[in-house]
């Protein structure tokens, strides 16, 4: 899920041929987001598929890079976990308006979900910066009542609770920031 703007739409624009055409979008290779329209999950779901993990990325680092090469364009606010609040807000909201569509809370009601003939949704993290304040037991209980349930403690550089493997030149310096 990408930043919204006003209305919840999208303040990052896709250039033709975009969402509108679908014939190019959304892209294997896209490195924004990743992305998949509701229709063609739904019709995963009708095929067979009964369970994903929706993860709410950021990465804090390339997203200041970004609003300095960009400064004259729109600009995203990029603090990881009011992103990663954001991102789940959204599902939240995809699982309001979506009945086939709900967010599981254990494997049980994962499994009762599926039982249901719904797709279940299990909510994830995946930051630059997770839970940066000191007590960081306060913040994951905060996301846990949001319904996180799942967390990667490293992307694409170090954290305070693990080391990332950066996959290009520029996660290694960015590391070093």
């Amino acid at each position: 899920l990408i930043p919204s703007g006003e209305g919840g739409h999208s303040t990052i624009k896709h250039g033709p041929p975009g969402p509108a055409s679908l014939d190019r979008w959304p892209l294997y290779n896209d490195i924004a987001h990743q992305q998949a329209h509701t229709t063609w999950l739904k019709d995963a779901h009708d095929e067979g598929l009964n369970l994903v993990v929706v993860s709410a990325v950021n990465f804090e680092p390339f997203c200041h890079l970004l609003n300095l090469l960009h400064e004259k364009r729109h600009k995203v606010k990029c603090r990881d976990m009011p992103s990663v609040e954001r991102q789940i807000e959204a599902a939240k909201q995809m699982a309001d308006n979506h009945s086939w569509y709900r967010i599981a809370l254990d494997p049980w009601h994962a499994r009762d979900i599926i039982n249901d003939g719904d797709l279940a949704v299990i909510l994830s993290m995946e930051v630059s910066h997770p839970l940066p304040k000191r007590n960081f037991t306060k913040q994951l209980d905060r996301f846990h009542e949001m319904g996180l349930r799942s967390l990667q403690l490293a992307h694409e550089t170090n954290s305070r609770f693990a080391g990332a493997a950066p996959h290009r030149k520029i996660f290694e310096y960015l590391a070093e920031l």
